[in-house]
């Protein structure tokens, strides 16, 4: 992996009018600008795979990433550790919308801050609540689970039989401890951390994507 560091005070990475750029497999730190600390993208649609954006900083927004306008797609990247006024990680202005996104098969917030619904702000996709309490989150709300059984349950949704085919999932989450291990019910001893899943376990089959973080054990 590559690193970028930010030089006399300025930030990493500045687009204008720039389409069919790909950064990839990059570290970009210690950024520092008015708006987009680690990258100001305006009126550009780079692509970011594999990057990690931490220690920027912007005096108003978007510590890491600052959108004027774009649409930049984000893949399998890490924005952490980085600060500003407002919108630490990411700002987009110029109403650009994460959940205009055509690519975006779902998103959930967990900013309701009341309830037992989590609603899908992408779609129609939205969860019941079991368990999991609301608290204060990064961005608003976020809900907080016990890692033995607390869970949000969207249902049989045919959009997330992937397939063969390439998908992201992403999620913020704080962890205290360690982290649980999800157990279903009757089989056993714990077996792995799920950030999300979709299985029928009456008869062994679906599919699970299980949560990988070294400092989580």
């Amino acid at each position: 992996m590559g690193e970028f560091y930010g030089e006399d005070g300025g930030r990493v990475f500045y687009f204008y009018s720039a389409s069919n750029i790909t950064v990839d497999n990059v570290e970009i730190r210690n950024g520092k600008a008015a708006n987009g600390g680690g990258m100001y993208n305006s009126q550009s649609w780079p692509r970011l795979t594999n990057c990690t954006f931490s220690g920027n900083n912007a005096g108003n927004q978007g510590g890491g990433i600052c959108n004027n306008d774009p649409y930049p797609k984000i893949i399998n990247c890490i924005i952490w550790g980085n600060t500003a006024a407002s919108e630490a990680s990411i700002c987009n202005i110029n109403n650009y919308n994460l959940d205009d996104d055509p690519s975006l098969v779902a998103r959930w917030k967990f900013d309701e801050g009341e309830g037992s619904i989590a609603y899908d702000s992408a779609g129609d996709n939205n969860g019941t609540i079991y368990g999991a309490q609301w608290t204060t989150g990064q961005i608003n709300g976020a809900l907080d689970f016990d890692g033995e059984d607390d869970y949000v349950n969207f249902g049989d949704v045919d959009e997330f039989e992937f397939g063969d085919n390439d998908f992201t999932i992403s999620a913020w989450f704080y962890t205290e401890g360690g982290h649980g291990q999800y157990v279903p019910p009757g089989y056993g001893s714990p077996g792995w951390g799920v950030i999300i899943g979709k299985y029928n376990w009456g008869v062994h089959q679906g599919r699970q994507w299980p949560l990988s973080c070294p400092a989580c054990h």
